[in-house]
């Protein structure tokens, strides 16, 4: 988010009071402010002269690095970082660029160059004449002319690693750009994104005055031309601007990047080209022009080509795999293309309402409602759009965008369509549970607060939910019948129960009925299932079969007498070999019992061994082991360990990607396996003691109406795991098998 919302900005002072009044060191108070806004430089900058102040001088030299991408159109970050580089050996000349970069910048700052005291040592004063009788201007002119005339000297490496941050310079000091500026930019590429972002941050929060929208706008059209989709959230909060320029190159680089953001797309094709936007020469208040490029919308058509996470062409929302591309790619009856829903253009014209009805200031305090502190998404975005059309209430207004829709146009709308905007606008965000997927069509879903159930139809419902999934989702009546917005968040099962006991707990607190209450608080509800899940992670313990902690622990030995230490392994009846890896498992169990529990892992390479266990507990009994079998044959170097909170944060971020692991086993093989471990495992778990069951088993479980209650909860995961499991490919158990052998209905 470019335009930081108030709250923001009202939690930013209290940390700064917090500061003043010694109840935050300053690390505490910076690292505070990050979190509240990941691209503050400000509070990179002074994070950095902590640690120049503490002698880490690489530290400092990270964060300025990071201040200068977040706004690299703010002349502290490279003055200080030529500051700190000037005390580590061999940085002369990338010292030299960044002070000219921060030079020309600070000149274009009358303000800051006032308050300016002295340039930093090294600036080459003693070297221009006439010093001490320039003005300050004078000075900082005669330093840059001084180092770009020393650039002739510059290695490649440093003017390759500079280049991207002069061409934004140029783009800050002209404005107004030529054609060859303009193709230096485009052909950076994606890599110059962020940096062209920044300059919209570097406005958007006042680093860059309101005078320099110029360099805004060309900006947002170099976006426009090099159309990376990441672009488009930022792309749209300009688009929403009153400022006739900066939401005309906005409205036209969303355009460009041909990919319909259904909310802020203007219709029609502009005349302009990018060279146009660069050079200034766009009119966008022109009568003609500008009335032609923001006509109301015409029929809509689909778009070519767009990818399958793209948002849909038709304007509704959803991404183009959940809306139109079982459409576009079915064929009617005698070949003939598909025919788009009826209502495509009514929703598109919704969007663009929005656009021009919802003031500026009002619109950013709704994102600051509706994300939070969070960092918004594309994918987010239309979540945001859907609650701003449909709930959200401006205050300008005093009802919401469909009502007011219908106040203005209602009556020019056919009978049909004029009927279903009065059924969107009363509709709403609810908690779903999956009961029946039926592939190709759509599923059954339940209302978890009312208990009704009903059929949506939703192709890429069908394709993505498994049964028992858990859904915060709006449903409306569309050309199918009842469907679902695009726009809603997957609930993990685990936190089903819990959100559905919020909601109920925080109505009453309200004392609105369902629909009112679920209307007025979709923001606080999304946020609530995101907190209820980082309080899931947090409150987790995680811990092996013997009930302890589960602590990643790593034992390395250097190897004194390898022949001693391989004939102590292989004599050992718990320890198992590998040969062809030169690794060994630690087991406990007799030898040939089936089930035997693995308790660790024995590697041998370099010259060491590596023992590696799953709790403190095991590791402390694997080393005894060792000392046992080999002690003179080994010499202990060190313990290492990965903590439950780390393990947990990995497990948040979701699996990092990685090229995939050559397999040694061919797949059938892996699949037969893998299916005779799970029968094994599910054949013993109908006799395992269960904390979910109170300490009972599944089959003890069933003798009373409460353990049968928390039995069917517990097979609907179970059964919510392997459904997913066998949509993905994998090897998987039939859940319906132990709703058979315990006699559980679902």
């Amino acid at each position: 988010m470019l335009f930081l919302p108030d709250p923001l900005f009202a939690a930013r002072s209290r940390v700064l009071k917090d500061l003043k009044r010694r109840k935050l060191s300053a690390e505490q108070a910076f690292r505070r402010m990050l979190e509240l806004e990941p691209a503050d430089c400000v509070a990179m900058t002074e994070l950095a002269r902590l640690r120049h102040e503490a002698g880490n001088l690489d530290g400092a030299c990270q964060w300025l690095w990071r201040a200068i991408d977040a706004v690299p159109c703010r002349w502290m970050p490279y003055i200080g970082l030529s500051t700190v580089l000037s005390e580590l050996p061999g940085n002369s000349a990338l010292e030299e660029g960044l002070s000219e970069l921060g030079f020309r910048l600070l000149s274009l700052d009358e303000e800051a160059l006032e308050d300016f005291e002295s340039l930093p040592p090294g600036s080459g004063e003693d070297e221009i004449p006439g010093w001490d009788d320039l003005s300050k201007a004078d000075q900082l002119g005669a330093v840059v002319d001084a180092l770009r005339d020393r650039r002739d000297l510059e290695p490649v490496e440093v003017t390759a690693r500079l280049r991207p941050y002069r061409l934004i310079l140029q783009l800050v000091e002209d404005g107004a750009l030529d054609s060859d500026c303009v193709d230096a930019l485009v052909k950076e590429g994606p890599a110059i994104v962020p940096l062209l972002v920044g300059v919209l941050r570097g406005w958007a929060q006042e680093f860059l005055s309101d005078d320099d929208t110029a360099s805004v706008e060309s900006a947002l059209a170099l976006l426009g031309e090099i159309g990376d989709a990441s672009a488009i959230p930022h792309l749209a909060e300009f688009a929403a601007l009153d400022d006739p320029d900066l939401a005309g190159a906005a409205n036209w680089a969303l355009e460009r990047i041909e990919r319909p953001h259904p909310a802020v797309v203007a219709k029609g094709q502009p005349p302009w080209t990018v060279y146009d936007i660069c050079a200034g020469e766009v009119d966008w208040e022109g009568k003609e022009d500008y009335e032609e490029f923001l006509a109301p919308p015409q029929p809509v058509r689909k778009a070519p080509a767009p990818g399958r996470n793209d948002p849909c062409w038709c304007g509704s929302g959803k991404k183009y795999k959940k809306c139109h591309l079982d459409a576009d790619e079915r064929p009617t009856a005698g070949g003939k293309p598909a025919v788009h829903g009826e209502f495509d253009g009514l929703r598109n014209r919704l969007g663009d309402f929005l656009m021009t009805v919802a003031p500026k200031r009002e619109s950013r305090r709704a994102m600051g409602e509706f994300f939070g502190n969070e960092e918004a998404e594309e994918e987010e975005t239309l979540a945001l759009v859907d609650w701003m059309i449909h709930d959200w209430i401006p205050p300008s207004l005093g009802h919401t965008v469909m009502q007011e829709f219908l106040r203005r146009h209602g009556d020019g709308l056919p009978p049909r369509q004029r009927e279903l905007v009065d059924s969107w606008s009363r509709s709403h965000i609810g908690l779903y549970e999956v009961q029946e997927v039926r592939e190709g069509t759509g599923a059954e879903v339940k209302d978890r607060l009312s208990g009704d159930v009903f059929f949506v139809h939703d192709v890429s419902l069908s394709r993505q939910a498994v049964r028992w999934d858990g859904l915060l989702v709006r449903v409306v009546e569309g050309e199918r019948g009842t469907e679902m917005t695009g726009a809603g968040l997957q609930v993990p099962r685990r936190q089903l129960e819990a959100l559905e006991e919020w909601m109920k707990q925080d109505r009453k607190r309200t004392g609105l009925a369902w629909p009112d209450y679920l209307k007025r608080n979709w923001p606080r509800i999304r946020r609530q299932s995101a907190e209820l899940s980082k309080e899931w992670y947090a409150g987790l313990q995680l811990r092996n079969s013997d009930g302890e902690d589960m602590l990643l622990s790593k034992s390395v030995y250097r190897i004194l007498d390898e022949r001693k230490l391989v004939a102590s392994l292989k004599g050992c009846p718990e320890v198992v070999e590998d040969e062809a890896r030169r690794r060994y498992t630690w087991l406990r169990g007799a030898p040939g019992e089936e089930g035997r529990t693995i308790l660790g892992s024995i590697g041998i390479q370099g010259g060491e061994l590596v023992l590696e266990c799953n709790s403190r507990e095991r590791q402390a009994r694997a080393r005894g082991l060792l000392d046992r079998l080999a002690g003179g044959a080994l010499k202990h170097l060190r313990d290492e360990s990965t903590t439950q909170q780390e393990l947990k944060r990995r497990a948040a971020e979701g699996p990092r990607e990685s090229r995939p692991a050559k397999k040694e086993i061919p797949p059938e093989v892996e699949m037969r396996l893998v299916t005779e471990a799970l029968e094994r495992h599910y054949a013993r778990w109908l006799d395992v003691a269960l904390p979910a069951l109170g300490g009972k088993t599944p089959r003890q479980a069933t003798k009373t109406d409460a353990g049968r209650r928390k039995l069917a909860m517990l097979l609907r995961d179970l059964e919510n795991a392997e459904e997913r499991k066998r949509k993905d490919g994998e090897p998987f158990f039939n859940v319906a098998r132990l709703r058979a052998e315990l006699g559980i209905e679902e």
